[in-house]
């Protein structure tokens, strides 16, 4: 089967999978913005196209989906899930599904020590929660929270132990819209590789404008 069509099929097999993620800020639309970044991202780094894409394309999937009494956090639910759909894929290698496999798995919970595939895929992903875009999908996600409980809000920052570890509990890191605006634009802090950092930048711009102005308003 011919790269093209793997995508094609990967895209309509995600698509479904994800119907009942009606969240716009994690819905297909997220996907498909992240596989735009993870693109252009990977043609800056030398990464390949197809797995790049592959991730992107699967790495929600486990959406909706979690069990985190077994330490099951959407990334984890995806792995699994997209493991089963690759392995009925024999024209993906055993070694290329693994990366893939790795990436999805990954990619919330980032380190520079990860593999270069899955450190492209981390800097798009977090590409989308950046910018006007992760203004929009933070006040989207967050709409039942107050816009600000408190001024600290702008000064909080968090470590990524203490991400990961109410992410895996399927807990907010946050909790006000502020403080999910500033968590966003930390990102560009980790951020793995230079070409995800350049283009992230006039993001970066978006956010802190628009943060200093709502300051002035509150």
């Amino acid at each position: 089967m011919a790269k093209a069509q793997i995508l094609k099929e990967t895209e309509n097999f995600a698509q479904k999978m994800m119907a009942d993620v009606t969240v716009p800020a994690h819905d297909f639309s997220h996907v498909l913005r992240v596989r735009n970044w993870a693109q252009k991202i990977a043609k800056l780094e030398k990464v390949d196209s197809f797995k790049i894409q592959m991730v992107a394309l699967l790495h929600d999937i486990g959406r909706g989906k979690e069990d985190f009494k077994k330490g099951l956090a959407h990334a984890e639910m995806s792995e699994i899930l997209a493991r089963a759909y690759l392995e009925k894929i024999k024209d993906i290698s055993s070694l290329d599904r693994e990366q893939i496999l790795e990436a999805i798995k990954r990619h919330s919970k980032g380190r520079k020590t990860d593999a270069k595939l899955t450190q492209v895929f981390q800097d798009a992903d977090r590409l989308d929660a950046m910018g006007i875009i992760g203004i929009v999908r933070s006040i989207i996600f967050y709409h039942k929270m107050e816009i600000c409980n408190s001024l600290d809000s702008f000064k909080k920052r968090w470590s990524q132990e203490e991400i990961d570890a109410k992410r895996s509990k399927g807990q907010e890191v946050s909790n006000d819209i502020v403080g999910s605006i500033i968590l966003a634009l930390s990102f560009y802090d980790v951020m793995n590789t230079k070409s995800g950092k350049l283009l992230a930048k006039h993001l970066v711009r978006e956010m802190k404008d628009f943060l200093i102005k709502l300051k002035k308003e509150l």
